[in-house]
């Protein structure tokens, strides 16, 4: 139908002979007929959005757009720069002297760490330059922590092997003023710019010293909170250990830092490092997980639908709001602005419902309509949206997570497929025949071993990480992480690598069980649509916790002042180790506390940890998982159901599309190559001569 619209007489003919030559092409006229026969009776379903082709395209063309990179989009290039780069960028910079040069290539690799991420989950084309760009350098300056951190302890214990001490710190003096950067910028980030940047997004003032006024008024009682106790604080340090200037307010700084950081690590690791080998053990077992899927359908879906009704309801206000607004006032433009943020679909769908004049206007409680009613529309309609969009997301991954497990299961049931040579077979078919069948015998045999493998081998390292957290109180020669790295048989590679895979063992853990906290739900990111919230929290605990995380690794290497390191240390330790002046709490409970992983691990073992915390947060907070009930199951089953038979059908109408563009490329030639049978007699006129080749 596309190709119709505005061609001449013979090209539709020869259109129509080329739609009318292919096989069943009158049954998928009636496709789009029978799934929307198939539409729900509720009020969410009725206003579904439509799938419209040229919109969509329009709106994946926007999307795509990032800084003028839009070929990094595709996951095989950017998989493929990991795999090719990456070893040689770590190889390169563990092999140089300097430590500038590891600088350097831990700089690159974690520009392509951020990079990817941003791509991967970020909802591009929601967020504004502003916050892309703080989003960005946030996740940089969090990512360049936990990078540059393996490297450091590198460099700096085969730096303490060969060459002097009085040499070791000249050449740590530029790496120095690298980590106060660093670590300065994610404190800031993460604990005042980003929470006012989420704030100022989330209200819909139309100035920035609008937003920035309601800002102040909204959070104004916990500003001054906030502030009192840090002056309070600040005061005990001066007075109390007797320290006064910049170095009073950086001590203090660092070690509140790093005491909020290192209780919520010890608590997220209890749960984590127990969690996560659980996770691996359970999906290896297609079934259980397509019930514990399928289970989880009504919640989320219910979620949606609340949603959409929500941002609906919303749009109804704004229409009617519209119709209470003067054309020519002074509200016209603003009225404008909030128009032009409703979803076009919803607004298409939706305008009949403006015939009731249902008295949703948003105004000011003496019935006029004024700009900060519109400032609260706008923050409503934005809040609602984004809701909807994760709801929409989470909702279908998880169908595309149970179709994955249908297909999975199904292919059990079939034999391998075969290679076959019969004929003139490209190298491209080759390679594209053999990673089917490579797919194959992964997804029905490989699998399950491979995470049931991973899994023990998770629980092992798990047992060895609290095993080095418990021994932080004994002798530091007992350190099984310190005869590791110290030993004089490793090289400079082997100390790298082996403490970057400890270390990011340790922070995926803690993130796995952060976002396994119901509560945060909401701010999960999901593939393409995590918007200015979700990824707002998301950097504020990556710059949060980088630094108190990194720490608590050295000291499990015994690579701080504390622990008794013979100098030089390393030179984040001589940064973050300016909390020592501040007494306890900067000398020994970086050493004490984390003692008690042992007994949450204990407690997360028989899955007692987290009943007590929802039983002392009311609820709030809780990560247990609960087991499959039966109901939940069988409306989940008659959800998927009605799905299955809509995601069948689309998987044909793309197949026959598919057939159709293909076909097309074969045939064109026929259709839109000029008929050289038919040539001029005369031409008179260059004009004349141009209209004919036209």
């Amino acid at each position: 139908r596309r190709v119709h619209g505005g061609k001449s007489l013979a090209h539709k003919v020869g259109v129509d002979n080329m739609l009318k030559s292919l096989p069943s092409f009158k049954k998928q006229a009636g496709s789009s007929a029978a799934n929307q026969g198939m539409a729900r009776t509720d009020e969410a379903a009725a206003d579904r959005p439509e799938f419209d082709p040229e919109e969509e395209e329009d709106e994946l063309a926007n999307a795509d757009f990032l800084w003028g990179i839009k070929w990094l989009t595709r996951r095989r290039v950017v998989y493929g720069i990991w795999a090719i780069f990456v070893p040689i960028i770590i190889g390169t910079s563990s092999a140089l002297q300097s430590p500038v040069n590891y600088v350097v290539g831990a700089s690159l690799v974690t520009f392509a760490a951020v990079l990817t991420f941003f791509l991967r989950f970020a909802a591009r084309n929601v967020l504004t330059w502003d916050t892309s760009f703080t989003f960005f350098l946030a996740y940089f300056c969090g990512f360049s922590v936990v990078i540059l951190v393996p490297l450091d302890v590198g460099w700096t214990i085969m730096a303490r092997r060969r060459v002097d001490v009085d040499v070791i710190h000249e050449e740590q003096q530029p790496i120095i003023i690298v980590w106060n950067v660093l670590y300065w910028m994610n404190l800031t980030l993460g604990s005042l710019i980003l929470m006012v940047q989420q704030e100022l997004a989330a209200t819909g003032d139309f100035t920035f010293f609008s937003r920035l006024g309601t800002f102040l008024k909204n959070k104004f009682k916990q500003i001054l909170i906030a502030v009192a106790v840090v002056v309070v604080l600040l005061l005990v340090v001066v007075f109390y250990f007797k320290l006064t200037g910049a170095t009073a307010l950086k001590a203090f700084l660092i070690t509140a830092s790093n005491t909020y950081g290192l209780t919520l690590i010890v608590f997220l690791l209890g749960y984590g490092l127990m969690s996560l080998p659980k996770w691996f053990w359970h999906h290896a077992n297609d079934e259980q997980m397509l019930n514990r899927k399928t289970a989880e359908v009504p919640e989320l879906r219910e979620a949606f639908d609340s949603s959409l009704v929500d941002l609906r309801h919303t749009v109804l206000q704004v229409k009617d709001t519209a119709q209470c607004v003067p054309m020519e006032g002074h509200l016209a433009p603003y009225m404008n602005i909030v128009l032009k943020e409703c979803p076009a679909r919803i607004k298409a769908k939706t305008a009949y419902h403006s015939r009731r004049r249902s008295s949703l206007a948003m105004a000011n409680p003496s019935g006029v309509v004024t700009i900060q009613s519109l400032a609260r529309l706008r923050a409503l309609l934005r809040r609602h949206k984004e809701a909807n969009i994760r709801a929409l997301a989470q909702w279908e991954l998880l169908k595309h997570q149970i179709f994955e497990l249908d297909r999975v299961i199904a292919l059990k049931e079939k034999p391998a497929p075969v290679l076959n040579d019969a004929g003139e077979v490209t190298l491209w078919q080759r390679v594209v025949h053999m990673g089917a069948i490579l797919q194959h015998y992964w997804a029905v045999s490989v699998r399950s071993v491979a995470y049931r493998i991973a899994s023990v081998l998770l629980f092992l390292a798990a047992v060895f990480v609290i095993v080095g957290e418990t021994s932080m109180l004994g002798n530091p020669a007992n350190s099984v992480f310190a005869s590791v790295v110290n030993s004089t048989d490793i090289s400079q590679g082997g100390i790298v690598v082996f403490s970057g895979l400890v270390l990011y063992f340790i922070i995926v853990c803690t993130y796995f069980a952060l976002f396994s906290i119901k509560a945060l739900t909401p701010y999960k990111l999901v593939r393409g649509h995590t918007g200015v919230t979700g990824m707002s929290v998301c950097a504020r605990n990556c710059c949060r916790l980088a630094a108190p995380l990194c720490y608590n690794y050295l000291t499990l290497l015994r690579e701080t002042k504390t622990t008794g390191v013979s100098p030089p240390a390393t030179a984040f330790s001589q940064i973050f180790g300016e909390m020592e002046l501040i007494g306890f709490i900067g000398q020994h409970y970086n050493t004490v506390f984390p003692i008690f992983i042992l007994i949450l691990s204990v407690l997360t073992l028989f899955r007692l940890y987290s009943r007590i915390l929802s039983w002392a947060t009311k609820g709030e907070v809780s990560w247990d998982v609960p087991d499959i009930d039966g109901a939940m199951l069988a409306k989940g089953k008659k959800i998927m159901d009605s799905e299955r038979s809509i995601h069948v059908k689309q998987l044909r109408k793309d197949q026959r599309a598919e057939e159709i563009r293909v076909y097309r490329e074969h045939h064109e030639k026929e259709f839109f190559q000029p008929d050289s049978s038919t040539k001029p007699t005369s031409v008179s006129t260059k004009a004349q001569q141009q209209q004919q080749q036209q």
